[in-house]
């Protein structure tokens, strides 16, 4: 029996409707068309950060952040953290990366045999100096870091005319000095190919290949620049003055001050911006058919199993401004991407799945595939392949995103954008309002669903004890029977402040108590006489008295539960930004 080979190809921050499959008017991209003609589309697949570090831990860890607790750029995971390239290197997989990887917290568990980085700080984990982006622009002639090559800091040439936005040079945002054959896209393809190219003695492989772009510098080669006529791209509806006022004031700072955005530079500029990002799309497209190519040509290609995703998304034009701005918007745009899976075998068959599923999903169902056990290891994702199915309609499930202080809950086609210790917040219906314009969140009206979704937060954040530990909880609010210890209450006489219970919570506060018991779904409101709980007086989040102090209280126990994570690193940029993040607020960067 023939094992499985993987072949992972990701992009770099790609809006979700961008490809000519989902849609898209304009842009062009007929070979990932072509994958998702013969793989199981998931066009409700979310990222677990919206800023490319995190998200990709996540994608290869199988882990949400608040276990591997990676909300910045560095630190270093535990021996137990599970490693997706690891583990099939310790299967016997021959592991190979290309591109860039950027998730550095692995250390000296990075798990591939060979490593050839594209992005200046991976360059320190080549498994060969001379093997690298950096070492081959070198040799042909071109400095590095060069216009194409991210970030910002690193780049030693800049694009000739820049675009500009109210007279000030974009200078992320132009045409590309490198030609297309030396281009970081068309290295990234023929390094894989070589890879698929060499002969091959039964040993399965897993292939990373990793394309830098569409992330900025949107700087094309030249022979790409005129790939789309800036005139004919449509843009995205706007936000109405109205719309714009009931979001968070950050929001409403970006879409009137972005330079990258309608308000500075016009509907032109925004258009000629556009065109540059379409024209990296449809690049990396032709460069990912070329790898798809020469896996037909390998004699491979059904013996191996192919998944296409982006670690996060783009604003695209959408609320009139671009770029992923930061980790501080947590719209659909930003973290809900591509997803196709391709199993092996011949003939695959289109088909698309709506419900909600998350990037952390991958590792388990990439296991399943190649014929793992996953039990021993700490993964929170389940296999695309074999989880509950569920009703298959747009966003039915869950998902869950954060980032330190910015915690979103997406379920059953509602969405929670929750700011720690801040009062503001987004709350939005995605089966009507599927572009996120109309936020609720401020709404007298939807309070029993913003309390519903903070208590499915405040679940997230507790995980279940064991079935003995739930048993024991149980019986300490049981006020069925008297018993000779009595309720928690009235056993332990709190007053004041929050307690914790490894898997329940309680906050008494100006007369009130709230107990939280999330692995039975159990939020429970009373008001207290004397420190004891009055008769007659109970409510849950389904009820209408008192749901105001409800949705008070079980916001400030996530506010609680969100300043207990101990995270390996943070990253923050202004003063501003890290004073927000040491106070776990929701405005800084991660």
């Amino acid at each position: 029996m023939k094992r499985t080979n993987i072949l992972f190809i990701m992009a770099d921050q790609w809006h979700h409707l961008d490809f000519g499959y989902r849609g898209h008017p304009v842009v062009r991209t007929p070979n990932l068309d072509r994958l998702a003609a013969a793989s199981v589309n998931f066009t409700h697949a979310y990222a677990q950060n919206a800023f490319c570090l995190p998200s990709r831990a996540s994608i290869l860890t199988g882990q949400y952040l608040r276990t591997h607790r990676e909300y910045g750029f560095t630190g270093l995971f535990g021996e137990d953290t599970p490693c997706l390239p690891e583990r099939l290197q310790q299967r016997g997989d021959y592991t190979f990366h290309v591109g860039k990887h950027h998730c550095n917290p692995f250390g000296d568990r990075l798990g591939f045999d060979e490593f050839i980085p594209t992005l200046p700080e991976d360059m320190y984990q080549a498994t060969d100096p001379e093997a690298t982006y950096m070492a081959w622009c070198r040799k042909n002639g071109l400095p590095y870091p060069h216009d194409q090559v991210h970030g910002d800091d690193y780049r030693a040439v800049f694009p000739p005319a820049p675009l500009e936005s109210g007279g000030t040079p974009l200078k992320m945002y132009g045409a590309s000095v490198v030609p297309l054959e030396k281009s970081i896209e068309r290295y990234t393809a023929d390094r894989a190919i070589e890879f698929l190219e060499r002969p091959r003695r039964g040993t399965p492989f897993y292939l990373s290949v990793s394309f830098d772009r569409p992330h900025g510098p949107w700087s094309p080669s030249p022979e790409d620049m005129a790939m789309y006529d800036p005139a004919t791209i449509p843009l995205p509806a706007r936000l109405t003055p109205e719309q714009l006022d009931r979001m968070p004031a950050h929001i409403v700072k970006y879409v009137r001050e972005s330079k990258a955005g309608v308000a500075q530079m016009g509907e032109a500029g925004m258009r000629r911006l556009l065109s540059l990002y379409y024209a990296l799309c449809t690049r990396v497209d032709a460069e990912i058919g070329r790898v798809l190519d020469a896996l037909e040509r390998s004699g491979q290609a059904d013996q191996t199993a192919i998944v296409f995703c982006t670690d996060h998304g783009d604003m695209a034009g959408r609320l009139g401004v671009f770029d992923k701005h930061s980790n501080k918007i947590y719209h659909d745009d930003i973290i809900r991407t591509p997803l196709l899976l391709k199993p092996p075998g011949e003939g695959g068959q289109a088909r698309q799945v709506s419900r909600s599923v998350e990037l952390i999903d991958i590792f388990p169902t990439l296991c399943e595939l190649a014929g793992i056990d996953p039990r021993g290891m700490l993964l929170d994702g389940r296999s695309l392949l074999t989880r509950p199915g569920g009703k298959d309609a747009p966003w039915a499930g869950t998902a869950f995103s954060e980032s330190y202080a910015i915690k979103t809950v997406i379920h059953e086609g509602w969405k929670l954008i929750y700011y720690v210790n801040h009062d503001e917040g987004e709350l939005f219906h995605l089966r009507e309002d599927p572009q996120e314009h109309d936020n609720l969140y401020y709404r007298p009206e939807c309070r029993a669903k913003r309390i519903e979704l903070l208590a499915k937060l405040v679940g997230f954040y507790t995980p279940a004890p064991s079935e003995k530990r739930q048993a024991y909880i149980r019986s300490l609010f049981d006020d069925s029977e008297p018993v000779s210890r009595g309720s928690m209450g009235r056993l332990f006489k709190w007053d004041k402040g929050i307690v914790e219970g490894d898997g329940f919570w309680q906050i008494i506060e100006e007369g009130y108590r709230l107990t939280a018991i999330p692995f039975d779904g159990v939020f429970r409101l009373e008001k207290l006489d004397g420190g004891r709980p009055t008769d007659g007086l109970t409510w849950n989040y389904a009820a209408v008295d008192e749901t105001d102090r409800l949705e008070a209280m079980l916001g400030k126990l996530v506010d609680v539960i969100a300043g207990k994570i101990r995270p390996i690193s943070l990253m923050t940029g202004s003063p501003e930004e890290r004073a927000n993040m040491l106070l776990c607020r929701g405005f800084g960067l991660c």
